[in-house]
């Protein structure tokens, strides 16, 4: 019976610690040496949605330039996002001269259609993210009826934190 009751508190300080926002690594922990850690000295993980912060940054800017944005849009049945997607308003002309060069470097021929992929500090542009953002377009064309004629009218940005040195390698011709 002693037993049932020390395995009932380890639950019980697992689901505290869970509250808390502790990973699966510090339950683990907690589980080999059957005692709580001090809730002070674990570290949290850093649980920081890039995407979206990025993503809420950006879209005022886009926005003064007359464009259209959503954030994280779902281009699947799947779960799969892109990071933003930017569409110009066709009646106005972009307004670039509004905002100093600094805020739009890298953005100054937006198209009609524009998808942009970030790659936060913690993950790598690799070869795979040209294709993955290819696929997007793919997807997005399909949903917005884009046929194979009008796809100039669809522009992909990738936005790094890091500069891409795979790729940089790849012999592209």
């Amino acid at each position: 019976m002693p037993q049932q009751r020390t395995l009932n508190q380890k639950q019980l300080r697992l689901a505290d610690e869970r509250e808390k926002g502790y990973s699966f690594q510090h339950e683990i922990q907690i589980l080999k040496n059957g005692k709580a850690v001090d809730s002070q000295k674990a570290k949290k993980p850093d649980r920081t949605d890039w995407h979206s912060l990025w993503g809420l940054m950006m879209a005022p800017l886009f926005e003064r330039l007359g464009c259209e944005t959503v954030v994280d849009m779902d281009l699947s049945a799947k779960i799969q996002r892109l990071d933003m997607v930017v569409v110009t308003k066709q009646a106005e002309e972009l307004a670039y001269d509004e905002l100093p060069p600094d805020y739009y470097e890298g953005f100054e021929s937006l198209n009609e259609h524009n998808l942009i992929s970030l790659k936060s500090f913690r993950e790598v542009f690799n070869v795979t993210a040209p294709e993955e953002l290819y696929g997007h377009c793919i997807n997005y064309r399909k949903i917005r009826d884009i046929g194979e004629r009008d796809k100039g009218r669809v522009n992909l940005y990738a936005v790094t934190h890091h500069f891409p040195g795979s790729v940089r390698q790849l012999d592209i011709s």
